[in-house]
């Protein structure tokens, strides 16, 4: 036992004394009289790389990552089904979360939210994050993306907004870049032939009231709207806009005059319509020879124009051309076949001379009627007669 101790300890001395003494720390410099002693010098640490950034750039932002979820894993089966009735929007935030891996933020209002959820199978995480989406814009909630962060989503109200200008709002001037989500955004709508005031009027009577966070601003000098509303009910106003928003034609249309005067019937047509469209650009009364309008005339109107009808009197021909709408032709159309009736009975008409004086008239009429009458007693005192009617008729002339 002994002899195993004293082999034990001569091993181990044998040991220490072959390890090499650790070095000893450098002496300090024994300083000169007057000078002070200088300590060694220290090795200096590691300074982590800075990335410079260039005067008017900004720095880059990572965007933060959401988790690994597989879109096409089936979570339920055909004989399962999602049951969550009566949750808090939080539930249904983390629900979305686990089915399409994206991070959800909201308000502490939009947490406090009841909503349910409830779906049959089968159904993989794509669909499950999907009917989910949908069935919490059905609750009034609705998934909106952040800008440059496609991992993020805010989950807003999207019906009454009590604070409409803090939401943010995206500005489209394309349909087709509208987002599938129902956010709220504003839209450039804009007519080509319908005027933009026209345009308002029919959508709001066409849609009913906007939600409260909507407007509809109508902006003449662009011919459009700017729409601030939710992506959905905005595809609906596109709809309505292609129906209305069509190209007006404009034609004429000749009406012969039969029995009445062309000026006179013309004329009055005029203040007719000059009377109704006192707003708008009046009609004119023209009784030289039109010119027939050019093909480049007679087609389409631009946005926001008037197209007054023109009604214009011919005495050569006793012919009006009508020029406008082809409803406001037949309107016309139906006015002028009212004033150009014939006579009924023995009444007593007026008419208008442009060249001959009454009295030269008289006399031409005068001799007319008596060539006319025939010969005998009776055509003679007939004769008699009317000349001596005709003849007080110029004394009082």
């Amino acid at each position: 036992m002994k002899f195993a101790l004293s082999l034990l300890l001569g091993l181990t001395a044998g040991v220490l004394a072959q390890e090499p003494p650790a070095p000893a720390p450098p002496a300090p410099v024994p300083a000169t009289p007057g000078e002070e002693a200088t300590a060694p010098p220290s090795v200096p640490e590691p300074v982590p790389a800075v990335t410079e950034v260039q005067p008017g750039e900004t720095p880059a932002i990572t965007p933060i990552k959401g988790r690994r979820v597989d879109p096409n894993q089936i979570i339920v089966t055909a004989n399962d089904s999602i049951n969550e009735a009566n949750i808090l929007a939080l539930k249904a935030a983390q629900l979305y979360e686990d089915f399409s891996g994206k991070r959800v933020i909201m308000t502490n209002n939009v947490a406090q939210s009841e909503v349910s959820f409830t779906m049959r199978g089968p159904l993989t995480n794509k669909e499950a994050a999907r009917f989910l989406q949908l069935t919490l814009l059905a609750e009034g909630l609705a998934m909106i993306p952040i800008p440059d962060e496609p991992d993020i989503v805010r989950l807003v109200p999207s019906g009454p907004i009590t604070s409409p200008n803090q939401v943010p709002k995206d500005f489209y001037d394309d349909e087709f870049k509208l987002p599938v989500d129902d956010q709220l955004v504003m839209f450039q709508m804009v007519f080509k032939y319908l005027k933009p005031e026209e345009a308002v009027k029919v959508l709001q009577s066409s849609l009913g009231q906007l939600s409260a966070s909507g407007t509809i601003a109508a902006v003449p000098n662009a011919s459009s709207l700017i729409i601030t509303e939710n992506a959905s009910l905005i595809r609906q106003m596109i709809k309505i806009q292609k129906a209305i928003d069509v190209p007006t034609s404009v034609s004429e249309k000749w009406v012969e005059v039969v029995y009445g005067d062309v000026d006179e019937i013309a004329e009055r047509m005029n203040e007719i319509y000059n009377e109704q469209g006192s707003s708008r650009q009046t009609t004119r009364t023209t009784r030289a020879t039109p010119t027939p309008p050019t093909p480049a005339a007679a087609g389409a109107s631009t946005a926001g124009e008037e197209i007054p009808i023109r009604i214009i009197g011919v005495r050569r021909t006793s012919r009006i051309l009508l020029f406008g709408r082809p409803a406001d032709l037949v309107a016309a159309e139906a006015m002028i076949r009212s004033f150009d009736q014939p006579s009924s009975g023995n009444t007593r008409q007026t008419f208008r001379l442009r060249y001959l004086r009454v009295s030269e008239f008289l006399n031409i009429a005068e001799n007319g009627i008596t060539a006319t009458l025939g010969d005998g007693a009776s055509g003679q005192g007939g004769g008699r007669a009317t000349t001596n009617q005709n003849a007080t008729s110029r004394k009082n002339l």
